[in-house]
């Protein structure tokens, strides 16, 4: 099976993975970040994401998995939740449930809601898709916390599988193939395509 992967958090390594099993890797970075040019933000990041996908159906029509590690998961499940007729899945790595809650947790004394800009909210967006999820948590998650991504994971409708890495911190992911999580991120979510 040739599978199309869109990776929404940018990393190189991730290609390797991508090499054999008649699948290849297709890395966007955002804009604004690494070599890309443009604006960091949330609406940024979205029309980034739709017009990648876009160009992705208009070569090939093929499944295509996302990907979204940190604030990428945002991303990944605001496209998920826009397109759904157009993905086969979904890996969240050291995902939020709701941006907004990992802000208000680091700065209580700030009123957040104001303040915050990008009100990413992967709960609720992933209400709206039903291709299968995978979530990876980081068990010593220091940035967003692993209570977010077990969030993500209780609260999701779709089918999904939840991977905790027991003492690994949000930045300590192996993200070397042949990753453990990887393979069965892979396996998952291709068992049900």
């Amino acid at each position: 099976m040739d599978t199309e992967y869109l990776f929404t958090a940018a990393d190189e390594r991730l290609l390797a993975a991508g090499g054999g099993h008649g699948r290849r890797v297709r890395i966007f970075e955002y804009p604004g970040s690494g070599s890309r040019p443009g604006p960091l933000g949330k609406t940024a990041f979205l029309a980034a994401g739709r017009a990648a996908l876009q160009d992705l159906l208009a070569a090939d029509p093929r499944p295509i998995f996302l990907l979204g590690e940190s604030i990428g998961s945002g991303t990944a499940c605001a496209l998920a939740a826009d397109s759904p007729a157009h993905l086969a899945g979904l890996a969240l790595v050291v995902p939020f449930a709701r941006l907004q809650e990992v802000a208000q947790e680091k700065f209580r004394w700030l009123p957040v809601g104001l303040l915050l800009r990008d009100k990413f909210d992967n709960i609720a967006a992933l209400a709206r898709s039903r291709c299968p999820v995978v979530i990876v948590v980081a068990g010593e998650d220091e940035v967003v916390g692993a209570a977010q991504g077990r969030k993500v994971y209780e609260r999701c409708p779709a089918p999904k599988l939840l991977i905790t890495l027991a003492g690994v911190g949000h930045n300590s992911i192996d993200m070397e193939p042949p990753a453990p999580w990887f393979r069965q991120t892979a396996e998952f979510l291709l068992r049900r395509h």
